[in-house]
């Protein structure tokens, strides 16, 4: 199959460097993250083309307009931009010492969003509409895809770039657990999953796959091996939510596929809980299991359980009120 999309030709002074920075990214991190890489590329070149050479330059000034921040935009679409030029201006001082880091910080940028906390109910309501997801002439394996890769979301708490970076040789069936490469913080980790969800993707892998190809894309949306990507994703959450009959905010406000994650947390927590469980032994086994850096970032869990669910607030509280702060957010 021949694609008709063109690959991106950088048009700035800085075209090599892009071009240099994408390789070095290549070879340690996965293809999500990339391709997350490559736009910011792509739109911070398409920035500077425009421009005269000398206001090219990457000095704090001449950055100052892809920095700031957009009408309507959210201060964490501004920080991970920020992020990106940092990560690219050190790569560029390696040759030009010219090269100037930006010093604007910007503060609390993840407080601004909420994350929604799907009810078993919608999760129920979401898989029932997975399943009924139909395939279609581009992408054949739609009806059995969908279905599997939010159970998996749902089910192991992981990163939407995570999910499309799995390959078939991650998946480890007779011992329940999938190798996840592609992490945040760069370090990869096992992720067991239920029996259930073994079911699930027993019966998935032996109908999408004539042969068990480790190096093959868990999922592919066609024969030809191109995976899915993030954009894929959040277009089938859009789907499932219509049919489930779930208000989606807008661009922004959500539910995000990301919010699968937090779900999977929140509920973990609640589950422990009825069951009488520790939470203070269970929250550094969430942690692993969620690829957190410290204990921090899961700790966030504990407060929002504490607030969706009045029932449990106030036992949590009194048990574990010193835990339950935002600091040390994370996604």
């Amino acid at each position: 199959m021949i694609s008709l999309k063109r690959p991106y030709e950088f048009q700035s002074i800085h075209s090599e460097g892009f071009k240099s920075y994408l390789y070095e990214k290549s070879l340690s991190v996965g293809r999500g993250t990339l391709e997350g890489e490559k736009w910011y590329c792509e739109a911070l070149d398409r920035q500077l083309a425009g421009k005269e050479p000398d206001r090219q330059r990457l000095t704090e000034q001449n950055l100052m307009e892809w920095l700031e921040r957009k009408p309507c935009e959210k201060k964490i679409t501004q920080k991970k931009r920020l992020d990106f030029t940092k990560r690219f201006c050190r790569h560029m001082q390696k040759t030009d010492p010219a090269v100037e880091i930006p010093s604007l910080v910007i503060r609390d940028a993840q407080s601004e969003y909420v994350p929604y906390i799907f009810t078993k109910d919608e999760i129920r309501r979401i898989f029932d509409a997975a399943d009924r997801y139909r395939s279609t002439r581009r992408s054949p394996y739609l009806e059995m895809a969908v279905p599997t890769a939010f159970r998996i979301l749902y089910g192991c708490g992981l990163r939407s770039h995570e999910l499309i970076s799995l390959k078939l040789g991650d998946v480890d069936l007779d011992r329940q657990i999938l190798f996840i490469r592609d992490t945040k913080f760069g370090k990869s980790r096992y992720v067991p999953f239920s029996e259930s969800l073994g079911i699930r993707l027993r019966d998935y892998i032996s109908r999408r796959f004539l042969s068990p190809d480790a190096g093959l894309w868990l999922f592919a949306s066609r024969d030809d091996n191109i995976p899915y990507t993030t954009q894929a994703v959040h277009q089938w959450l859009l789907n499932l939510l219509h049919a489930a009959g779930i208000r989606h905010g807008g661009r922004g406000f959500g539910p995000r596929v990301h919010d699968f994650r937090h779900t999977f947390a929140v509920h973990s927590i609640q589950n422990r809980f009825h069951e009488k469980e520790d939470l203070a032994l269970i929250l550094p086994l969430l942690s692993v299991y969620l690829g957190h850096r410290d204990l921090r970032g899961t700790q966030y869990y504990l407060r929002l359980t504490a607030e969706i669910y009045p029932d449990i607030q106030n036992a949590l509280l009194e048990k574990y009120g010193a835990l339950t702060g935002r600091d040390g957010y994370e996604e």
